[in-house]
């Protein structure tokens, strides 16, 4: 099994062929630019970077793989010599990774509980020096290894501490709080700038620490309503309704009615109410007609974006989240984009590859909401 992390629908895409009888097996699957991926069979479990377009082979001698009692632990299993070779496009950086025994120190989450911010913050950075440590140190015994070698991991360990420090967030409601303590945030936004893009889907845990920036970000931010007016579904109904004259006839004195509101003084309010009376009961006998213009207004509001937006400076990356963000909504509803949205999305992505992502997920639903019902006979009734 291949797994590759997703950046539109913000999943782990899992990937599977079946051995042929010499125990070989080929796999085709797609891939966003670089991207950092897992082979994991049994007991092989590879950590990789590849880029779209790469054809890679794998050898693996599985007689490696196999425990040991001269392993005597889990560590003595791991750290015994195993034979992979990795031959064709970037087979190098691969073979190195293959080669590299990362820390296994890790930041303890659980921690948190009894830190304060700042506190949690110095844990991480410090797990974080300790792991690089590490890192530089086969640099230096392997001064050869390849700058796709130095960057895949520098970044790899610089947005795993982004990761857990972000992750805090949710640690903030078990202690009665909302934000983070003073410099916390100053600390992510000098470290994690956001503008490396081979960042963006080389290694997963980005997409997981924007996830947490850009909802912290929007938590805090001054919340936007939608208000629909009557007077606005009065108009959507007479633009894309088919409604009689007698019904046109009603809109248009609704439409005057609210207007007269919107320029009386609270002295005129009463006297309007009397006034209009008949005719807002009148009103009530088209409600159904409302209510289904409102539901239709409120699904072409387009996304709000106005927190990524701001935070997110550099136009490629803007784009891919908003992509995301329209894959959420389809995931959250299953249910199809209106065309107002769908041209929502088209003028906020532009790029035509994630467009064409979305609207095959949309398509997919619109087809689904227009299928009929098959063996009917073997639903039940509960």
């Amino acid at each position: 099994m291949v797994s590759a992390p997703d950046f539109i629908s913000g999943k782990e895409q899992s990937y599977l062929a079946d051995f042929d009888s010499l125990g070989r097996f080929k796999l085709t699957f797609p891939i966003m630019n670089a991207q950092e991926l897992y082979v994991d069979w049994r007991g092989v479990q590879l950590h990789m970077s590849l880029e779209a377009g790469n054809t890679i082979a794998l050898f693996v001698d599985l007689v490696d793989y196999i425990p040991l009692e001269a392993d005597k632990s889990r560590e003595g299993y791991e750290n015994r010599p195993k034979q992979a070779l990795f031959m064709g496009d970037n087979a190098r950086i691969n073979n190195e990774l293959v080669s590299y025994k990362p820390s296994s120190t890790y930041i303890d989450r659980n921690k948190a509980e009894k830190l304060t911010d700042m506190e949690y913050l110095s844990h991480c950075d410090s797990v974080s020096k300790k792991r690089t440590d590490v890192l530089n140190s086969f640099i230096i015994v392997n001064p050869n290894v390849s700058k796709k070698f130095r960057e895949f991991n520098t970044e790899y360990e610089r947005y795993n501490l982004a990761f857990y420090l972000m992750q805090h967030r949710f640690d903030l409601q078990r202690k009665n709080k909302t934000t983070f303590d003073a410099g916390y945030m100053d600390y992510v936004r000098a470290n994690f700038p956001l503008t490396n893009e081979w960042a963006y889907t080389g290694v997963r845990d980005f997409r997981t620490f924007l996830r947490d920036y850009i909802d912290y970000s929007t938590e805090l931010a001054p919340q936007r309503t939608v208000t629909i007016l009557y007077k606005d579904m009065a108009r959507y109904i007479k633009q894309n309704k088919k409604v009689d004259e007698s019904t046109i006839k009603l809109l248009n004195e609704l439409i005057a009615a609210y207007e007269e509101f919107e320029n009386s003084n609270k002295d005129q309010v009463e006297a309007l109410q009397i006034k209009h009376k008949d005719l807002f009961s009148k009103a009530e006998t088209i409600n159904p007609l409302f209510q289904e213009a409102h539901a239709e207004m409120l699904a072409n509001q387009p996304i709000d974006t106005h927190v990524s937006d701001s935070l997110l400076t550099n136009e490629h990356l803007r784009q891919l989240w908003s992509a995301s963000m329209y894959y959420a909504e389809l995931d959250q509803y299953h249910k199809a984009l209106s065309d107002v949205k769908l041209n929502n999305m088209r003028a906020k992505v532009q790029n035509p590859d994630l467009i064409k992502e979305i609207e095959t997920i949309n398509n997919f639903y619109k087809n689904v909401a227009t299928k009929g019902m098959t063996y009917e006979a073997s639903l039940k009734n509960t």
